[in-house]
Order: C-alpha cells, then sequence, then structure tokens
C-alpha cells in the first residue's frame, strides 16, 4: 500500500513529506498542497509546501554532496543505481497504486511504468560505464603548422546540480529517465515533481533512498509553483534545467541563465496515410498512438491526414476499433480513464466545440461525465478549426483530408511544433523522402509515434524543445568536457603531487608523459629511491641485472634504499607480510589497496624495506618473463593494486602491478 510499509517513513498525518539531506521532513511552512484523484475529484493526497529558505539548504547540501559523489568510482555509481532499481521494480505495487490514484492511469500501465522505470536505470548504469569511461587523446602536430611538443587529454565531467522537473503523465518513468543519467554522470539531482503524480514521485525517490546513496545527493522538494517555481529554475546554484511539460518550459528557458537545457514540451503529432498503406495496420496504430492513456501523451497521434481516396475506408476501421475501447475508472484497467484535472476536460470541450460549431463531423456523440471524456474521432476538419493546430492532450481525434503528399507536409510542418510525426505506406523510398521533408524530431514509419525504447534519441523541433533525451543522449548532455594539454617539451613526473589527469589514473599519466616525450616508464621519486646524479633509471636497472640481489647480503641498492637490512630470505616471506596488509584492510572495510610504503614502519615480523620488496619483486619477474618489467613505485596506494592482468597473475601473491616496456 502506498505511504505504508518502506513507505511508512514518508508521511507525517495525512501530509506526505519532502527529501533533503537523507531525511524525510516537515516544511517550516506549516502549509500544503493537495492532490486531487481525478476519478473522484476529491482530495486524495497531500504534500509539504516548501519555502525558499528550504529550498536554498536543499541546494547548499546538494552542492557539497555532488564534490564527493564526482570523485566515487564509476562501479560504485553504477551499482548504487542498480539496487535502486531493483527495489524500485520490487515495490512496483504501492508506487503503481499512487499513479492510479492521482493521475488516473489503468492499473496495468501503472505497473508496466514502474517496471520499465527500473528498467530503465540499470541500462543507464552500464550506458554511463560504457560511455565516461572513453576518453579522448590527441597529439599536436595532427594539426597543420603545430609540432608534436603538445598533447592533449579528454574526457566527460559532471556538470554539478541538476533540476528535474517531469509531467504528470509519466511521473516515474520520465523522473528517473532524469535522475539516473545525472547521477551516474556523477552529478547532484534536485527533483521538482509535479503537483499531479508528486505521491508517485516521492515513492520512487524513496527507493533510492534505500539503495543508500549519499545524504544531500538527491532531494525532492514539493509546493507550489507560485512560490518556489521561478526560484527553483532561477537558482544559481542549478546547472541544467532538464524539463518536461508544457508552456511552461518557455517561460524556464526564457529565465534561465547561461546553464544547459533540456526541455521536452509537447507536440501535435501528425499521422499522413498514403493510398497504398496498409489500412488495417494503420488504423490499429491510429487507435493506439491517438486514445492510449485517454490520448495524455506528448507522442500521442492528434492529427490523422489522409489521402481522400481511402479516407473513408480508414475512418470506417478506426470507428470499429473506437467501438471496442473500454471507458472507465483506472482501477478496472479501462482503455479510456478520467483526464487529469477538471481544466484539462474544460480546454478539450472547448476544442470540440470550436469544431463542432464549424461543420466538423463527428462519428461518435460527445459526452463527458466531470474530467471523464469518451473517445471521439472527428472527421472533416479544416484548417481554420482550432483542433487542427493545438494539442488537446485528450481522447479526440481530428481527421484532415488531403490530396497531395506536399499538402500533409505543408500541414505538418506550418504547426508550431516539431516533436513526432508518422508515415503509412508500402513504398519505403516515398517513406523515407517524406519522413525527411517532415519538420520532426522523429519520424515513425508504419508504426504509431513513441518515445521509446528510451535508449533511442528522443528531441523536439521548434516549441517542442530543446536538446535531445535518451539514455546516451541525456548522459552526454549532463556532462562537459575537460582537456587536460601537458606540453612534452618539459619533464614531468608523478610523486606525491601526481599530475591530475582525468580519467587517467598516476601511472597511466606518467606513461603517457614519458611515451609521448620519448622518455622511458622509469619512476623518478626522492621520497621512495634515490636518484642518480648523471646515470638513467632504466641504467640503473640493467646494472641490476648483472648482479643478483641477495635479500641477506645487506647489498649496495639495499643500503642506499629507505630502511635497514632485511631479516626475510624469501619471496614467501615478503608475500605473507603483504597478505597480512592486506586483510587488515579487509577486516576494517577499507579499499583493498596496499601502500607499499606502510612496510616500512609496520611490524609484521618482517623488518624490509620498500625498495628491499620491489627489488625482490622484479629479480623474481626477471626469473620468468622474457621481458622483465619497469616497477612504478608511487607512494599513493591507487599505483598498487589487485591484479587484473596476466602478467599481474603470475604475480597475484604480491599486488604490484607493473608495465611491460
Amino acid at each position: 500500500m502506498a505511504g505504508k510499509g518502506v513507505f511508512k517513513d514518508l508521511l507525517d498525518g495525512d501530509v506526505y513529506k519532502y527529501y533533503a539531506d537523507g531525511e524525510w521532513k516537515r516544511s517550516s511552512s506549516g502549509a500544503s498542497v493537495n492532490i486531487l484523484n481525478p476519478s473522484t475529484r476529491k482530495v486524495q493526497y497531500k504534500v509539504q509546501a516548501c519555502t525558499q529558505e528550504e529550498v536554498n539548504k536543499i541546494m547548499d547540501s546538494a552542492k557539497a554532496a555532488q564534490k564527493l559523489w564526482a570523485k566515487t568510482p564509476l562501479w560504485k555509481r553504477a551499482e548504487a543505481l542498480h539496487r535502486a532499481a531493483a527495489i524500485l521494480k520490487e515495490n512496483k505495487v504501492p508506487i503503481a497504486e499512487s499513479l492510479v490514484k492521482e493521475v488516473a492511469k489503468p492499473q496495468k500501465d501503472a505497473i508496466t511504468e514502474v517496471v520499465r522505470s527500473g528498467d530503465l536505470i540499470s541500462y543507464t548504469a552500464e550506458e554511463g560505464i560504457r560511455i565516461l569511461v572513453e576518453g579522448k587523446f590527441l597529439v599536436s602536430d595532427s594539426f597543420p603548422g603545430n609540432d608534436r611538443n603538445k598533447l592533449c587529454m579528454s574526457s566527460k565531467i559532471p556538470l554539478g546540480v541538476i533540476l528535474a522537473i517531469p509531467p504528470f503523465n509519466y511521473p516515474v518513468n520520465l523522473a528517473v529517465s532524469k535522475i539516473g543519467p545525472a547521477l551516474i554522470a556523477g552529478n547532484a539531482l534536485v527533483l521538482k515533481p509535479p503537483t499531479q503524480g508528486a505521491v508517485s514521485c516521492l515513492h520512487m525517490v524513496h527507493c533510492f533512498h534505500l539503495a543508500g546513496f549519499p545524504k544531500g545527493l538527491i532531494s525532492a522538494v514539493t509546493g507550489k509553483g507560485s512560490e518556489i517555481g521561478d526560484f527553483l529554475t532561477m537558482h544559481p546554484t542549478v546547472n541544467c534545467i532538464s524539463f518536461t511539460g508544457g508552456d511552461t518550459g518557455i517561460a524556464i528557458a526564457r529565465k534561465a541563465s547561461m546553464i544547459p537545457l533540456q526541455m521536452e514540451l509537447g507536440g501535435k503529432d501528425a499521422c499522413i496515410v498514403l493510398e497504398d498503406a496498409d489500412l488495417d495496420l494503420a488504423a490499429t496504430n491510429i487507435v493506439k498512438g491517438g486514445y492510449s492513456y485517454s490520448g495524455q501523451r506528448c507522442t500521442a497521434v492528434k492529427v490523422v491526414l489522409a489521402f481522400e481516396s481511402i479516407a473513408d475506408m480508414l475512418v470506417a476501421k478506426v470507428n470499429q476499433k473506437i467501438a471496442k475501447l473500454t471507458i472507465g475508472p483506472p482501477e478496472e484497467d479501462c482503455d479510456i480513464t478520467p483526464v487529469v484535472s477538471e481544466s484539462s476536460a474544460n480546454f478539450i470541450e472547448g476544442l470540440v466545440k470550436d469544431a463542432r460549431e464549424k461543420g466538423a463531423k463527428f462519428h461518435q456523440e460527445w459526452k463527458r461525465d466531470g474530467n471523464l471524456i469518451w473517445p471521439v474521432l472527428i472527421d472533416h476538419v479544416r484548417p481554420d478549426m482550432r483542433i487542427a493546430w493545438e494539442e488537446p492532450f485528450g481522447p479526440v481525434l481530428p481527421v484532415i483530408r488531403i490530396k497531395t503528399v506536399e499538402e500533409g507536409i505543408h500541414h505538418c510542418n506550418a504547426n508550431n511544433f516539431g516533436l513526432q510525426g508518422c508515415v503509412f505506406t508500402k513504398d519505403i523510398n516515398k517513406a523515407i523522402m517524406i519522413a525527411d521533408a517532415m519538420e520532426t524530431g522523429t519520424v515513425q514509419i508504419n508504426s504509431a509515434p513513441a518515445r521509446g525504447p528510451d535508449h533511442f534519441p528522443f528531441q523536439g523541433l521548434r516549441d517542442s524543445g530543446i536538446g535531445s533525451q535518451g539514455i546516451t543522449n541525456s548522459i552526454n548532455m549532463m556532462t562537459k568536457t575537460k582537456s587536460t594539454a601537458p606540453s612534452t617539451e618539459t619533464e614531468m613526473h608523478v610523486g606525491y603531487d601526481c599530475v591530475p589527469l582525468f580519467p587517467y589514473e598516476p601511472r597511466e599519466a606518467q606513461g603517457l608523459l614519458d611515451l609521448m616525450g620519448d622518455r622511458p616508464w622509469v619512476k623518478k621519486n626522492p621520497h621512495v629511491a634515490p636518484k642518480l646524479a648523471g646515470k638513467s633509471p632504466l641504467k640503473k636497472r640493467e646494472a641490476s641485472r648483472k648482479s643478483p640481489l641477495k635479500l641477506n647480503s645487506g647489498s649496495e641498492r639495499t643500503t642506499r634504499a629507505t630502511g635497514g637490512g632485511a631479516s626475510c630470505s624469501t619471496l614467501r616471506s615478503l608475500s605473507r607480510t603483504v597478505d597480512a596488509l592486506l586483510q587488515t584492510r579487509s577486516k576494517q572495510q577499507q579499499d583493498p589497496y596496499l601502500n607499499l610504503s606502510e612496510l616500512d614502519s609496520r611490524d609484521s615480523g618482517c623488518n624490509i624495506s620498500l625498495r628491499q620488496l620491489l627489488d625482490a619483486v622484479e629479480k623474481s619477474m626477471e626469473k620468468h618473463l622474457p621481458h622483465p618489467p619497469v616497477l612504478t613505485t608511487c607512494p599513493s596506494p591507487s599505483c598498487v593494486r589487485s591484479p587484473t592482468s596476466p602478467t599481474e597473475r603470475t604475480f597475484e601473491r604480491i599486488t604490484l602491478e607493473v608495465i611491460q616496456e
């Protein structure tokens, strides 16, 4: 049940709390916002009416949390998203219940939305790893007039704090389509749910809370748009706005500062049916596309442009299918359920009245009971009727009869919207030609308009939006490119002051710098081993091979290294020392990385120095490998990690990463 079980913490009496700093909170305003049930038109839920001061605190927490989250390893971010997805699916029933009650979504469709949302989150986690792990590497001499004296390493970094504003019709799915990409990319997320759909969003946010995301990283602020709407969208902490809705998005775009915007603002999706089309297929898709969820979809078919020669047959087939639609409450899984609000129903009725007064033909009787509107197909619609151009967002569909393809394309492109469209024909060449001429973000061929699958690009032209959505595009949109361009004319090394070349780890960064600067990958770190004046580190290593190291001899290499003589005579003893450190770290629930400099001061029954350990490992490797590796000895724990490559697995007892020349 909504608000019960794992969701009991969301309620304060009969008012749902807002989410901030990892907690469910009451607003200091003491006020609440009512959410009406579209079917009963009575108050179903109440949510907190947050204040501007509370919004400021949320933004401060988000900014701080984002700095730490951006440093969290990518695989850990993905794991957290997978946990959230699993929890969301486990709780699909109570979340679907709230969708039924506050947005009148049919029960089966509500369940589908929650499950789809979980799948979207999981896909986002995997896609994020694929996208964000990659960077670009450039050299300066690839551009005319430049020598090979500079490198460029670029990667994607997070934008900061993302403000997500989903719509009422898919409050869970369209919320996670913003939350998932934002989080995997390393951003913080502030969610402003729609009033209708707020409780469903809050239940979804609790699934992220249960998944263990850091405090402050995700927030959900509810309240009156007149009090916090502009305050949120114009807040200086916000680095990006992802909005799905109507004309409000245009106002947001005008007021937003110099930040990226991702907006989907609706459409008047046209369906062009040619003379050679499969009319049964076209009719099925027109009814599915035009009347699903009572036509309250941005990608619903909103105008049919049919050739006169086949219009009568097409209309007859569509009417037959409309007659089979069930009308009633969402709890009964009816095809046509109440529209979201009385104001929406009034707007739809206004469009219908205008068409009737101007001579359109109605194939069904106009019928309305509160917010419940019976499906209507309106034929012989002319361009002077409002319904030919305006988006009804309800179960009414106009049919305009055309004589040429050009006439249909002209009507499609003369509209202010440009979200999606579709064309039905058996001639694929003609279909592609028409699709190319239609000025919309997407054109479906022999299929109804649709937002999904969720990884497909989704965008609109003109008043239908800004930017592109879809999982991959959203991840890219919520990042920015960061480039680092070191000069190869100056020798650089990676030591305690490691060069931060994200996403490359210190050893990788040093290798790139040395390799491109025609220098061998050899570490010169005064904190680990002394510099050899006038000698190449590579020559030092070559010299060491001529006189095998004896661990107990107190050799020159041993006495010159940090620490004293060795009391351990075998590599097995050294391995036990390393294992002891790793086991201690495991018990303390620390990352399983080993800083070898700890061996100098740790009493583990083996008084050895860091240099001695490396010498012993190098000697052993020389016996087993045809091309002995060069060891890097950076004191950062990230320089020594668990083995992953075949070469490293040869010496898996001692967790040193080596780099082959």
